[in-house]
């Protein structure tokens, strides 16, 4: 399966990603997390990426806590990406903990990348959603309890890299382009996504958008105000 994850080539893909599920769904967790984790800072992005597969298909399977102390201290790498893929991973399987909500509070303040700080972000509001859903699942009220007493310090992280960060006009709106058809500028950071945005020039759907992503968001590009308002 470790073969399968780094299995070199364009065409190797699906077996990357095959070996990646195949190896969280093995009985032992900690072996499974020793393994995607050493998949995620592999020098090959297409690596991290499927490793990235294999750790939120164990957070599915409820095995997130295994996994959650290595990510945390993959979010100190020095490698900008190894420190998107682990923040991105933790919202995807983590529990909500001290040490994660620290680690990705950590990130929101001190981060330079714009996309990792978005992925923190997100994370941070992912796993807040996944324990109210533990809790409607019927999670042990020991655990549940000791999550919500977290709530607190995830939403004051939230709030204050509100606070310090500057809205923006994503790359797609900057350039009046598609997505896909966006030029790599100065100020694009690893592969930007689109935020609530849209073309001024498309359809009534993508005006809408446009309008609001200007009116509402100031064309906001981070996921700041998005894990808010899934938060409230």
């Amino acid at each position: 399966l470790v073969d399968g994850l780094v299995a070199p080539g364009i065409s190797a893909e699906p077996t990357r990603i095959a070996a990646a599920y195949r190896l969280a769904s093995i009985p032992n967790a900690n072996e499974a997390a020793a393994a995607l984790a050493d998949g995620l800072v592999n020098d090959r992005e297409n690596v991290r990426r499927a490793a990235t597969y294999g750790i939120a298909a164990m957070g599915a399977a409820g095995k997130g806590a295994a996994v959650a102390d290595i990510l945390c201290e993959l979010t100190t790498s020095a490698a900008k990406s190894v420190r998107k893929h682990a923040a991105f991973a933790l919202g995807e399987s983590a529990p909500l903990t001290v040490d994660v909500v620290a680690a990705l509070t950590a990130l929101l303040e001190h981060e330079p990348s714009v996309y990792v700080r978005t992925n923190s972000a997100g994370a941070l509001g992912l796993i807040g959603i996944r324990h109210f859903g533990r809790q409607a699942a019927g999670a042990p009220a020991a655990e549940i309890e000791s999550g919500l007493q977290l709530l607190p310090m995830v939403l004051r992280a939230l709030v204050a890299c509100l606070g310090r960060e500057e809205n923006r006009l994503d790359q797609s709106i900057r350039q009046q382009r598609g997505l896909k058809q966006c030029i790599v500028d100065d100020l694009s950071d690893l592969c930007e996504g689109g935020g609530v945005s849209g073309r001024k020039d498309g359809d009534a759907t993508h005006q809408r958008l446009y309008d609001s992503a200007l009116n509402y968001f100031s064309a906001l590009h981070l996921a700041v105000s998005a894990s808010l308002l899934l938060w409230s």
